[in-house]
């Protein structure tokens, strides 16, 4: 662990203040150890500011973790059971699923799922989950090495579901105890199609917790850009194409499937880093619970008038305040 850090500058500072502390974490005994760490805000705060936009990957999913986190909260749940992510892509969150305690993950890619990961995301993924004091298992008993650089969760852990489209997935009835996702839900094409047959891969008071970006992914700084053309002119539009729902037309379909809505989260956020990219970072260091709130003000409404004029006619009826609302979080329960 310690010559990982030797090749992480950015991470020096934290390490001579935190060794001790996370060595505690990084082998444990039993989940008691474990919980003798805790959560130190402030280390958590100076990991998050020394790895600040250095490696995407590591945000993006300590932030997805935090919206399970707070999902489990909501719904007075402890992690166990099987957990699938839609869209899982390469980034570690399915190991820190793990080290919070979920028996498996099943991982859905549209594209291939390769279960092997860099050492160094891992492990610094792991060290920031460790410093909010979630982690209950030690890391060595969830990758095994595959060389020096790479490694991969061990296969009894771990089942992926690669080229397959999520309303097809070839998992038994009432399986899951979860379902997460995070910026996926908002380019499926058949989402009524992917609602119901998650449905019924989920167990009775099983749970969901997914994240959707309602903004034109070409084009941040121009975020609704997209709903100024129609359906037949967008159908087949070629590049990052999103189905284009609006957070009513979400909750609408999740009803339909037979889920109860427990809980939902609405932001404008769009703040951008210097890539035009979302700035995760300062939405972390701000916190989830102040950047997602029940609903959006009215006087928070920054779509004026002028732009709904460019907005074609079929999107228009969702008013100002509705289309002011770029991202969503949606928790949701399967009745017992």
């Amino acid at each position: 662990m310690q010559a990982f850090f030797d090749k992480r500058p950015e991470l020096k500072d934290l390490v001579s203040r935190a060794i001790r502390r996370t060595r505690l974490l990084l082998t444990p005994k039993s989940a008691a150890k474990a919980r003798l760490v805790g959560y130190d805000h402030e280390l958590f705060r100076s990991a998050l500011r020394d790895n600040a936009n250095k490696n995407g990957r590591e945000l993006h999913s300590l932030m997805h973790l935090q919206h399970v986190l707070n999902a489990l909260r909501l719904l007075d749940r402890a992690p166990g059971g099987e957990i699938l992510e839609i869209g899982a892509g390469r980034a570690g969150l399915p190991v820190v699923l793990l080290a919070c305690g979920f028996d498996r993950v099943h991982v859905n890619e549209i594209s291939n799922a390769v279960n092997r990961f860099e050492y160094a995301h891992v492990e610094s993924l792991y060290l920031l989950a460790s410093l909010m004091g979630v982690c209950r298992r030690r890391l060595d008993d969830i990758v095994i090495p595959l060389d020096s650089r790479h490694c991969a969760i061990r296969p009894d852990m771990l089942r992926t579901h690669a080229f397959t489209d999520a309303s097809t997935l070839d998992i038994p009835p009432r399986t899951l105890t979860a379902v997460v996702s995070f910026t996926v839900l908002e380019h499926l094409r058949e989402p009524e199609a992917v609602f119901g047959h998650l449905r019924t891969c989920l167990a009775p008071g099983g749970w969901m917790c997914h994240v959707v970006d309602m903004r034109d992914h070409e084009d941040f700084e121009d975020p609704l850009r997209f709903l100024t053309v129609s359906a037949a002119q967008y159908r087949n539009h070629i590049g990052d194409w999103c189905n284009r729902l609006r957070h009513s037309d979400f909750i609408e379909l999740f009803a339909r499937a037979g889920f109860e809505l427990k809980a939902t989260g609405v932001t404008s956020f769009n703040e951008l880093d210097d890539r035009k990219s979302t700035d995760f970072w300062k939405m972390l260091n701000v916190g989830l619970e102040s950047i997602y709130r029940d609903e959006l003000p009215e006087s928070e409404a920054w779509v004026t008038d002028d732009l709904v004029a460019r907005i074609h006619s079929d999107y228009r009826r969702y008013g100002r305040t509705e289309l002011s609302i770029l991202q969503a979080e949606y928790v949701l329960r399967v009745p017992d």
